[in-house]
């Protein structure tokens, strides 16, 4: 009997420290766990109400994966095309005002032709937002050259933050371009 109750407390124990390890492998409190199941939950309710469906839902994921996927792609064939070596600050901040040209150029090429794709509404809610990104852009490139005002880098920390933030906003209207034309 004695090894009865010495073997039914030895599987509790193990039982329990089970659970205790199977938690903490887990990472994720009782609580996370029911606030995740009652967001699941809402986003099914949300789902019957909209009439979506998984595939869709599926869909939509594979689209932003891909939009993703494409716009790392464009900033790096950007950035491919346009780098080069140089050794002097003068031939660094002539070429970083060339790159950035060439950046604007691309921006403005993807814009067009996104542009052209949208109606009338979205097509000024797109222009209202490049008009947007355009001021941010002016600003962050000379809050980011502000390091260096008055040296001989201004103009360089300058156009490589604009010619960066360029390529990241071709990039993304770009694919953005695409996933609307898979649709």
């Amino acid at each position: 009997m004695l090894e009865g109750l010495l073997g039914a407390a030895a599987t509790a124990v193990l039982g329990g420290a089970g659970w205790l390890i199977k938690r903490w492998l887990e990472r994720r409190s009782p609580a996370a766990r029911i606030e995740e199941a009652r967001s699941l939950t809402m986003l099914h309710r949300e789902m019957q109400e909209s009439g979506a469906t998984l595939e869709m839902i599926e869909h939509l994921k594979d689209s932003l994966l891909q939009r993703r996927k494409n716009q790392e792609k464009y900033e790096g064939e950007i950035l491919e095309f346009m780098r080069q070596d140089f050794r002097t600050q003068t031939e660094m901040n002539i070429h970083a005002g060339y790159l950035l040209d060439l950046a604007q150029v691309k921006l403005r090429h993807a814009a067009a032709e996104y542009a052209s794709m949208l109606d009338a509404d979205r097509s000024s809610l797109f222009e209202a937002t490049q008009n947007a990104w355009e001021v941010f852009v002016e600003a962050q490139a000379r809050f980011a050259a502000s390091i260096v005002d008055g040296g001989t880098m201004y103009s360089l920390v300058y156009a490589g933050e604009k010619e960066e933030l360029t390529i990241q906003r071709a990039a993304s209207v770009r694919s953005a371009f695409e996933a609307e034309r898979e649709l």
